[in-house]
């Protein structure tokens, strides 16, 4: 009877560790350069600045 359930939690967490591979797909980022000098930056928040400067 030991056997039987240590086989079926063995068995259980072997089918598990295949399920959480996880391929990711891959991201790209485009950055609206013209827009972002089209905007008026007197009238911008300190931190929209500082954002901006890091871009």
């Amino acid at each position: 009877m030991k056997k039987l359930i240590l086989g079926l939690l063995i068995f259980g967490l072997t089918s598990q560790l295949n399920a959480q591979i996880e391929q990711l797909e891959t991201v790209e980022l485009t950055f609206n350069y013209k827009y972002l000098n089209a905007v008026d930056s007197k009238e911008v928040p300190v931190p929209v600045k500082l954002l901006e400067e890091k871009v």
